[in-house]
């Protein structure tokens, strides 16, 4: 199973904790997050941040190492006489609804991201992105002006569902408070200034997670004050 960085980190602090800082047992198979409270997730527009991770996949990612491997991507070629970036896809991957993940959810993303028009904190990152190019259903092409060395890096970005977003307002859609992603777990609940549920995707395109269940918390929150879970504060 493929992990990025950010949910190895999780998992390691998990097992630090659970192994010497015990202070109350947790239900089985779930982990309690102590986190920052949210008004919306919505990783095209915003910056990223840690729930992004375990809801939605990009077409790269890090290994322990911090190092990029393929993701949402299997394998890419660079051609450096047209400064393109071709990344093939892997296929039979879901959205949480059950809808195909396609080369087309990837150009609707890096566009909606580079339009100017949505505000997004993310576009200068892209800024080189002349065209991209749809080249079959599990095929995508970026034509850059300019040599981007950390491109790669920039893949990273979350892939949105075209078929929920798109004529959506990428601002103020309902969308980002009930998001549907590609990731290794799904929103089951959210309740507001309380806490989120998120439940593993048992059809992970890269091998569901071990753990079955992670809730989201913030200081303050009632939920946090009750004796049957464990609140990790990382």
């Amino acid at each position: 199973m493929r992990h990025t960085k950010k949910l190895l980190t999780f998992l390691l602090a998990l097992t630090l904790c659970l192994s010497g800082c015990r202070t109350a047992a947790p239900r089985e198979d779930t982990l309690v997050y102590g986190s920052n409270d949210y008004t919306r997730i919505n990783p095209a527009m915003d910056e990223h941040c840690e729930i992004n991770v375990l809801l939605f996949d990009g077409l790269t990612d890090h290994d322990g190492d911090n190092q990029i491997i393929p993701q949402l991507a299997e394998s890419w070629e660079y051609d450096q006489a047209s400064l393109t970036y071709t990344f093939h896809l892997a296929q039979g991957v879901k959205w949480h609804d059950g809808e195909d993940f396609t080369a087309e959810d990837v150009k609707f993303t890096f566009e909606a991201i580079m339009n100017s028009e949505n505000g997004s904190e993310n576009a200068p990152n892209y800024e080189d992105v002349e065209e991209i190019t749809v080249v079959d259903e599990h095929t995508v092409a970026f034509h850059l002006s300019a040599v981007n060395t950390a491109f790669l890096e920039y893949m990273t970005m979350p892939v949105m569902p075209r078929h929920l977003l798109e004529g959506q307002d990428w601002q103020t859609s309902d969308f980002f408070r009930a998001p549907v992603g590609t990731g290794p777990y799904r929103l089951e609940s959210w309740d507001m200034g309380q806490s989120i549920t998120l439940v593993k995707n048992p059809d992970y395109f890269a091998g569901a997670p071990h753990i079955g269940r992670i809730i989201l918390t913030w200081p303050g929150s009632p939920f946090n004050k009750e004796g049957e879970y464990l609140a990790l504060r990382l």
